[in-house]
Protein backbone atom coordinates (compact mmCIF):
# COMPACT_ATOMS: atom_id res chain seq x y z
CA UNK A 1 0.00 0.00 0.00
CA UNK A 2 1.58 3.62 -0.83
CA UNK A 3 2.46 5.64 1.96
CA UNK A 4 -0.18 8.76 2.74
CA UNK A 5 2.01 12.06 1.98
CA UNK A 6 0.87 14.99 4.35
CA UNK A 7 -1.13 17.47 2.42
CA UNK A 8 1.63 20.28 1.75
CA UNK A 9 -1.92 22.62 1.76
CA UNK A 10 -2.55 22.45 5.25
CA UNK A 11 -1.06 24.61 7.84
CA UNK A 12 1.88 23.92 9.78
CA UNK A 13 -0.21 22.55 13.11
CA UNK A 14 -2.03 20.33 10.88
CA UNK A 15 1.26 19.15 8.62
CA UNK A 16 2.48 18.40 12.61
CA UNK A 17 -1.02 16.10 13.10
CA UNK A 18 0.04 14.16 9.83
CA UNK A 19 3.92 13.45 10.71
CA UNK A 20 2.63 12.22 14.40
CA UNK A 21 0.19 9.67 12.73
CA UNK A 22 2.59 8.52 9.65
CA UNK A 23 6.03 8.46 11.72
CA UNK A 24 5.15 8.32 15.42
CA UNK A 25 5.77 9.75 18.57
CA UNK A 26 9.80 10.39 18.12
CA UNK A 27 8.99 12.55 14.91
CA UNK A 28 6.23 14.50 17.09
CA UNK A 29 8.35 15.77 19.31
CA UNK A 30 10.59 17.17 16.08
CA UNK A 31 7.78 18.55 14.54
CA UNK A 32 6.43 19.92 17.57
CA UNK A 33 9.88 21.91 17.68
CA UNK A 34 9.56 23.15 14.21
CA UNK A 35 5.85 24.23 14.36
CA UNK A 36 7.12 26.17 17.40
CA UNK A 37 9.61 27.78 15.26
CA UNK A 38 7.13 28.60 12.40
CA UNK A 39 4.49 30.02 14.32
CA UNK A 40 7.43 32.43 16.18
CA UNK A 41 8.66 33.25 13.08
CA UNK A 42 5.40 34.17 11.59
CA UNK A 43 4.94 36.09 14.77
CA UNK A 44 8.18 37.91 14.54
CA UNK A 45 7.20 38.69 10.40
CA UNK A 46 3.61 40.17 11.65
CA UNK A 47 5.20 42.38 13.61
CA UNK A 48 7.78 43.90 11.75
CA UNK A 49 5.14 44.08 9.22
CA UNK A 50 2.77 45.54 11.22
CA UNK A 51 5.51 47.83 12.58
CA UNK A 52 6.93 49.19 9.21
CA UNK A 53 3.21 49.91 7.90
CA UNK A 54 1.88 51.56 10.99
CA UNK A 55 0.90 54.87 10.35
CA UNK A 56 2.67 58.36 12.53
CA UNK A 57 1.26 61.30 13.54
CA UNK A 58 2.56 64.75 14.17
CA UNK A 59 5.01 65.52 16.84
CA UNK A 60 3.54 68.24 19.59
CA UNK A 61 4.54 68.89 23.10
CA UNK A 62 1.58 66.73 24.11
CA UNK A 63 2.61 63.14 22.92
CA UNK A 64 6.76 63.51 23.41
CA UNK A 65 6.52 60.50 25.16
CA UNK A 66 5.10 58.64 22.67
CA UNK A 67 8.13 58.99 20.51
CA UNK A 68 9.17 55.25 19.40
CA UNK A 69 12.29 54.15 17.54
CA UNK A 70 11.62 53.25 13.70
CA UNK A 71 14.22 52.82 11.88
CA UNK A 72 17.64 52.84 11.78
CA UNK A 73 20.13 53.29 8.88
CA UNK A 74 23.87 52.48 7.91
CA UNK A 75 26.30 54.87 6.92
CA UNK A 76 29.60 53.39 7.00
CA UNK A 77 32.03 53.29 9.41
CA UNK A 78 33.32 55.69 11.56
CA UNK A 79 31.04 58.32 13.41
CA UNK A 80 28.27 60.16 11.99
CA UNK A 81 29.31 64.18 12.07
CA UNK A 82 25.68 65.44 12.23
CA UNK A 83 22.32 65.26 10.27
CA UNK A 84 19.71 67.93 8.58
CA UNK A 85 16.60 67.35 7.97
CA UNK A 86 13.78 68.79 5.36
CA UNK A 87 9.89 67.73 4.34
CA UNK A 88 11.71 65.43 1.67
CA UNK A 89 14.98 63.78 3.30
CA UNK A 90 17.09 63.59 5.76
CA UNK A 91 20.98 64.01 4.58
CA UNK A 92 23.89 62.45 6.64
CA UNK A 93 27.15 63.46 6.80
CA UNK A 94 29.17 60.43 7.01
CA UNK A 95 33.27 59.43 6.48
CA UNK A 96 33.33 59.32 3.00
CA UNK A 97 30.36 61.70 1.70
CA UNK A 98 27.28 62.45 1.92
CA UNK A 99 23.76 60.44 2.04
CA UNK A 100 20.08 61.25 1.55
CA UNK A 101 17.12 59.33 3.28
CA UNK A 102 14.24 59.66 2.09
CA UNK A 103 11.17 61.22 4.74
CA UNK A 104 9.20 58.95 5.15
CA UNK A 105 11.15 55.95 5.02
CA UNK A 106 8.32 53.79 3.72
CA UNK A 107 10.73 51.03 2.21
CA UNK A 108 11.90 49.42 5.30
CA UNK A 109 13.77 45.64 5.26
CA UNK A 110 13.70 44.67 8.53
CA UNK A 111 13.07 48.44 10.09
CA UNK A 112 16.09 49.31 7.85
CA UNK A 113 16.19 52.29 5.92
CA UNK A 114 18.47 52.58 2.26
CA UNK A 115 19.87 55.54 1.23
CA UNK A 116 17.90 57.35 -2.18
CA UNK A 117 21.39 58.45 -2.96
CA UNK A 118 24.82 59.20 -1.43
CA UNK A 119 27.61 61.64 -2.92
CA UNK A 120 31.02 60.18 -2.09
CA UNK A 121 34.02 62.53 -1.78
CA UNK A 122 37.92 62.03 -1.62
CA UNK A 123 38.46 64.12 1.13
CA UNK A 124 35.96 63.04 4.00
CA UNK A 125 34.93 63.14 6.89
CA UNK A 126 32.54 65.63 5.85
CA UNK A 127 31.52 68.43 8.60
CA UNK A 128 27.85 68.46 9.62
CA UNK A 129 25.74 69.28 6.66
CA UNK A 130 23.48 72.48 5.84
CA UNK A 131 20.29 72.95 3.88
CA UNK A 132 18.30 75.84 3.97
CA UNK A 133 15.67 73.96 1.54
CA UNK A 134 17.65 74.65 -1.08
CA UNK A 135 21.22 73.01 -2.00
CA UNK A 136 22.89 71.16 0.36
CA UNK A 137 26.54 72.16 2.07
CA UNK A 138 29.48 70.52 4.03
CA UNK A 139 32.85 71.18 4.78
CA UNK A 140 35.46 68.19 4.21
CA UNK A 141 38.57 67.14 6.53
CA UNK A 142 40.65 68.63 4.01
CA UNK A 143 40.40 72.16 3.05
CA UNK A 144 36.86 72.14 0.58
CA UNK A 145 33.82 73.31 1.10
CA UNK A 146 31.18 70.93 -1.19
CA UNK A 147 27.63 72.21 -2.31
CA UNK A 148 25.29 69.10 -3.37
CA UNK A 149 21.47 69.02 -4.80
CA UNK A 150 18.65 68.43 -2.49
CA UNK A 151 17.59 65.35 -4.81
CA UNK A 152 19.19 63.16 -7.08
CA UNK A 153 18.38 60.81 -10.01
CA UNK A 154 20.53 58.40 -9.79
CA UNK A 155 21.92 56.59 -6.51
CA UNK A 156 25.18 58.18 -7.06
CA UNK A 157 25.18 61.87 -6.72
CA UNK A 158 28.03 63.89 -7.78
CA UNK A 159 28.48 67.59 -6.06
CA UNK A 160 27.49 70.69 -7.55
CA UNK A 161 30.71 72.16 -7.04
CA UNK A 162 33.15 72.65 -4.12
CA UNK A 163 35.70 75.68 -3.21
CA UNK A 164 39.18 75.72 -1.58
CA UNK A 165 39.18 76.36 1.86
CA UNK A 166 42.56 76.26 3.04
CA UNK A 167 44.39 73.22 3.63
CA UNK A 168 43.27 71.89 7.24
CA UNK A 169 39.33 70.87 8.67
CA UNK A 170 36.09 73.09 7.72
CA UNK A 171 33.93 73.91 9.55
CA UNK A 172 29.81 73.76 9.11
CA UNK A 173 28.76 75.88 6.53
CA UNK A 174 26.66 79.28 7.24
CA UNK A 175 24.67 80.41 4.87
CA UNK A 176 22.08 82.74 3.42
CA UNK A 177 20.83 83.75 -0.08
CA UNK A 178 23.98 84.45 -1.68
CA UNK A 179 27.13 83.05 0.73
CA UNK A 180 28.16 80.01 1.99
CA UNK A 181 30.51 80.38 4.57
CA UNK A 182 33.24 78.54 6.36
CA UNK A 183 35.72 78.58 8.49
CA UNK A 184 39.58 76.65 8.15
CA UNK A 185 42.18 79.12 9.51
CA UNK A 186 40.38 82.24 7.86
CA UNK A 187 36.83 82.63 7.16
CA UNK A 188 35.81 82.18 3.29
CA UNK A 189 32.65 83.63 1.81
CA UNK A 190 31.85 81.61 -1.53
CA UNK A 191 28.80 82.27 -3.77
CA UNK A 192 25.95 80.04 -3.08
CA UNK A 193 24.74 79.52 -6.85
CA UNK A 194 28.97 79.07 -7.92
CA UNK A 195 28.40 76.56 -10.47
CA UNK A 196 27.94 73.07 -11.71
CA UNK A 197 29.74 70.32 -13.06
CA UNK A 198 32.18 70.46 -10.27
CA UNK A 199 33.39 73.37 -11.02
CA UNK A 200 36.16 74.71 -8.23
CA UNK A 201 34.86 77.46 -6.62
CA UNK A 202 37.40 80.32 -5.76
CA UNK A 203 36.32 82.73 -2.32
CA UNK A 204 34.39 86.12 -3.05
CA UNK A 205 36.65 86.87 0.00
CA UNK A 206 38.88 85.84 2.75
CA UNK A 207 39.21 87.47 6.49
CA UNK A 208 41.65 86.65 9.09
CA UNK A 209 39.81 84.97 12.25
CA UNK A 210 41.60 84.78 15.84
CA UNK A 211 43.28 81.14 15.24
CA UNK A 212 40.84 77.64 15.43
CA UNK A 213 37.03 78.35 15.12
CA UNK A 214 34.29 77.17 17.55
CA UNK A 215 31.43 76.11 15.32
CA UNK A 216 29.97 77.17 12.18
CA UNK A 217 29.41 80.96 11.31
CA UNK A 218 26.68 82.37 12.50
CA UNK A 219 24.32 84.51 9.95
CA UNK A 220 21.91 87.03 9.97
CA UNK A 221 20.86 90.65 10.08
CA UNK A 222 23.87 91.81 7.21
CA UNK A 223 26.44 89.92 9.36
CA UNK A 224 28.31 86.71 9.94
CA UNK A 225 29.55 85.96 13.16
CA UNK A 226 32.68 83.71 14.42
CA UNK A 227 33.96 82.86 17.70
CA UNK A 228 36.96 81.09 18.80
CA UNK A 229 38.16 77.68 20.40
CA UNK A 230 41.49 79.10 21.24
CA UNK A 231 42.43 79.65 25.05
CA UNK A 232 41.97 83.70 24.53
CA UNK A 233 38.62 82.98 22.63
CA UNK A 234 36.25 86.11 21.37
CA UNK A 235 33.76 86.35 19.03
CA UNK A 236 34.33 88.37 15.41
CA UNK A 237 31.14 90.07 13.46
CA UNK A 238 32.36 90.61 9.52
CA UNK A 239 29.61 92.03 6.80
CA UNK A 240 27.90 89.43 4.85
CA UNK A 241 29.45 91.11 1.76
CA UNK A 242 32.75 92.25 1.64
CA UNK A 243 35.25 92.76 -0.37
CA UNK A 244 38.93 92.08 0.42
CA UNK A 245 40.89 92.29 2.04
CA UNK A 246 37.65 92.00 5.15
CA UNK A 247 38.03 93.32 8.22
CA UNK A 248 35.52 92.77 11.37
CA UNK A 249 32.93 95.21 11.93
CA UNK A 250 33.44 94.58 15.56
CA UNK A 251 34.90 92.14 18.08
CA UNK A 252 33.82 91.17 21.37
CA UNK A 253 36.21 89.92 24.47
CA UNK A 254 35.03 86.65 25.61
CA UNK A 255 38.22 85.99 28.56
CA UNK A 256 38.14 82.22 27.32
CA UNK A 257 37.43 79.65 24.80
CA UNK A 258 33.99 79.75 23.53
CA UNK A 259 31.25 77.82 22.44
CA UNK A 260 29.72 78.51 18.76
CA UNK A 261 27.85 81.54 18.50
CA UNK A 262 23.99 82.26 17.45
CA UNK A 263 22.17 85.09 16.27
CA UNK A 264 18.79 86.55 16.92
CA UNK A 265 17.13 89.57 15.02
CA UNK A 266 19.75 91.86 17.92
CA UNK A 267 22.37 89.54 19.72
CA UNK A 268 25.02 87.18 19.29
CA UNK A 269 24.96 84.90 21.86
CA UNK A 270 27.83 82.40 23.10
CA UNK A 271 29.17 80.55 26.08
CA UNK A 272 32.28 81.13 27.55
CA UNK A 273 33.96 80.68 31.19
CA UNK A 274 30.80 78.94 31.92
CA UNK A 275 28.53 82.32 31.01
CA UNK A 276 25.66 82.51 28.85
CA UNK A 277 26.99 85.92 26.93
CA UNK A 278 25.23 88.18 24.82
CA UNK A 279 26.65 90.86 22.67
CA UNK A 280 24.34 93.27 20.69
CA UNK A 281 24.80 93.09 16.86
CA UNK A 282 24.68 97.03 17.07
CA UNK A 283 28.15 97.35 18.00
CA UNK A 284 31.12 99.12 16.74
CA UNK A 285 34.64 98.44 17.14
CA UNK A 286 35.29 96.66 20.45
CA UNK A 287 32.02 94.90 22.32
CA UNK A 288 31.12 93.75 25.83
CA UNK A 289 28.40 91.61 26.52
CA UNK A 290 25.03 93.59 27.56
CA UNK A 291 24.54 90.82 29.96
CA UNK A 292 25.54 87.36 31.14
CA UNK A 293 23.94 84.29 32.72
CA UNK A 294 25.79 81.86 35.05
CA UNK A 295 25.73 78.28 34.01
CA UNK A 296 28.75 76.96 35.72
CA UNK A 297 29.73 78.81 38.65
CA UNK A 298 33.41 79.89 39.10
CA UNK A 299 34.25 80.79 35.33
CA UNK A 300 36.16 77.61 34.57
CA UNK A 301 38.56 77.49 31.96
CA UNK A 302 36.23 75.14 29.76
CA UNK A 303 33.79 77.23 27.74
CA UNK A 304 30.96 75.37 30.03
CA UNK A 305 29.14 74.20 26.85
CA UNK A 306 30.40 72.17 23.64
CA UNK A 307 27.65 73.46 21.17
CA UNK A 308 26.21 76.76 20.10
CA UNK A 309 23.17 78.19 22.36
CA UNK A 310 19.75 77.77 20.57
CA UNK A 311 17.11 80.72 20.03
CA UNK A 312 13.30 80.19 20.02
CA UNK A 313 11.37 83.09 20.18
CA UNK A 314 11.87 84.86 23.46
CA UNK A 315 14.24 82.77 24.97
CA UNK A 316 17.89 81.36 24.80
CA UNK A 317 18.52 77.31 25.71
CA UNK A 318 22.10 76.04 26.57
CA UNK A 319 22.94 72.54 26.45
CA UNK A 320 25.52 72.45 29.33
CA UNK A 321 28.51 70.37 29.58
CA UNK A 322 27.25 69.65 33.03
CA UNK A 323 24.57 67.74 31.65
CA UNK A 324 21.57 70.39 32.50
CA UNK A 325 19.45 71.89 29.32
CA UNK A 326 19.43 75.71 30.31
CA UNK A 327 16.59 78.52 29.32
CA UNK A 328 17.45 82.12 29.21
CA UNK A 329 15.63 84.93 28.73
CA UNK A 330 16.72 86.56 25.21
CA UNK A 331 16.41 90.00 26.35
CA UNK A 332 17.37 91.34 30.03
CA UNK A 333 17.90 94.50 32.00
CA UNK A 334 20.37 93.48 34.16
CA UNK A 335 24.36 93.03 33.74
CA UNK A 336 23.65 89.49 35.75
CA UNK A 337 20.84 87.30 34.36
CA UNK A 338 19.65 83.87 35.93
CA UNK A 339 18.31 81.11 34.02
CA UNK A 340 14.36 81.35 33.58
CA UNK A 341 14.14 77.11 33.59
CA UNK A 342 16.21 74.42 34.27
CA UNK A 343 16.18 70.40 33.14
CA UNK A 344 18.85 68.38 34.84
CA UNK A 345 19.10 65.67 32.41
CA UNK A 346 21.77 62.73 33.75
CA UNK A 347 23.93 62.64 31.19
CA UNK A 348 26.76 64.84 29.85
CA UNK A 349 27.67 66.90 27.98
CA UNK A 350 25.12 67.90 26.17
CA UNK A 351 25.16 69.22 22.16
CA UNK A 352 23.43 71.87 20.74
CA UNK A 353 19.80 71.66 21.42
CA UNK A 354 17.31 71.67 18.24
CA UNK A 355 13.57 72.71 18.43
CA UNK A 356 10.84 72.05 16.14
CA UNK A 357 6.61 72.33 16.82
CA UNK A 358 7.40 73.52 20.03
CA UNK A 359 9.48 70.59 21.41
CA UNK A 360 13.59 70.63 22.24
CA UNK A 361 15.48 68.47 21.32
CA UNK A 362 19.31 67.00 23.09
CA UNK A 363 21.80 64.62 22.34
CA UNK A 364 24.28 63.89 25.02
CA UNK A 365 28.08 62.81 23.82
CA UNK A 366 27.55 59.75 26.08
CA UNK A 367 24.85 59.16 24.01
CA UNK A 368 21.26 59.79 24.74
CA UNK A 369 18.52 61.08 23.29
CA UNK A 370 15.88 63.98 24.85
CA UNK A 371 13.06 65.49 24.08
CA UNK A 372 11.28 68.23 26.01
CA UNK A 373 8.36 70.16 25.65
CA UNK A 374 9.40 73.54 25.18
CA UNK A 375 7.80 76.09 28.36
CA UNK A 376 7.15 72.41 30.50
CA UNK A 377 7.93 72.12 33.45
CA UNK A 378 7.40 68.40 34.17
CA UNK A 379 3.72 66.55 33.25
CA UNK A 380 0.63 69.51 32.65
CA UNK A 381 -2.44 69.16 30.62
CA UNK A 382 -1.23 69.56 27.02
CA UNK A 383 2.50 69.27 28.11
CA UNK A 384 3.74 65.57 27.66
CA UNK A 385 6.35 64.07 30.08
CA UNK A 386 9.97 64.76 29.06
CA UNK A 387 11.42 61.23 27.48
CA UNK A 388 14.66 59.88 26.74
CA UNK A 389 16.36 57.25 24.49
CA UNK A 390 19.69 55.61 24.78
CA UNK A 391 21.42 55.51 21.13
CA UNK A 392 23.74 52.36 22.60
CA UNK A 393 27.01 54.27 21.97
CA UNK A 394 28.35 57.91 21.70
CA UNK A 395 27.55 60.60 19.35
CA UNK A 396 29.13 64.02 18.29
CA UNK A 397 26.39 65.01 16.15
CA UNK A 398 23.16 66.86 17.23
CA UNK A 399 19.93 65.53 16.17
CA UNK A 400 17.75 67.27 13.73
CA UNK A 401 13.70 67.27 13.40
CA UNK A 402 10.93 68.03 11.39
CA UNK A 403 6.90 67.82 12.14
CA UNK A 404 7.27 63.84 12.10
CA UNK A 405 10.04 62.91 13.55
CA UNK A 406 13.73 63.19 15.10
CA UNK A 407 16.47 62.12 13.97
CA UNK A 408 20.67 61.35 15.03
CA UNK A 409 23.40 60.00 14.22
CA UNK A 410 25.96 57.74 16.30
CA UNK A 411 29.53 57.46 16.69
CA UNK A 412 29.10 54.06 15.24
CA UNK A 413 27.62 55.31 11.96
CA UNK A 414 24.12 54.48 12.72
CA UNK A 415 21.35 56.96 12.12
CA UNK A 416 18.47 56.73 14.62
CA UNK A 417 14.97 57.73 13.39
CA UNK A 418 11.92 58.23 16.17
CA UNK A 419 8.54 59.19 15.35
CA UNK A 420 4.98 58.97 17.31
CA UNK A 421 3.07 56.29 15.83
CA UNK A 422 -1.44 56.84 15.53
CA UNK A 423 -2.89 55.36 18.46
CA UNK A 424 -4.92 52.59 17.16
CA UNK A 425 -3.11 52.50 13.69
Amino acid sequence: MQEQRPDTRQGPIDAVGDLARTHGHRALKVAGVVASIVVVLAAVGFAIHSFEDEPTQALTPGNVDRLTPTWTADAGPGPVSGVAANTDSLFVSSTDGLLAYPLPCEQLTRRTCAPAWRATVPDGPLSPPTTTGGDVFAGSSQGRVYAFPPTCDTAQCRPLWNGEAGHGRVSAPGVNDDFVYVTAGKLFAFPASCGTNDRTCPPAWVAPIPGRSAGRPAVGAGLVVVSSAERSGGIAAFPAVCLNPCKPVWEGETGGRTSGVTLSEDTAYVVARGELMAFPLSCASTCRPAWTGTILAGRPAAAGALGAPTVDGAQVFVGGADGTLWAFAGDCAQASCPAVQTWPLGTRPLLTPVIDGGVMYVASSGGVLSAIPSGCDGPSPGCGSPWSEPLGTSTIGSPDATSDGVYVGDDAGIVHAYTVPTVGG
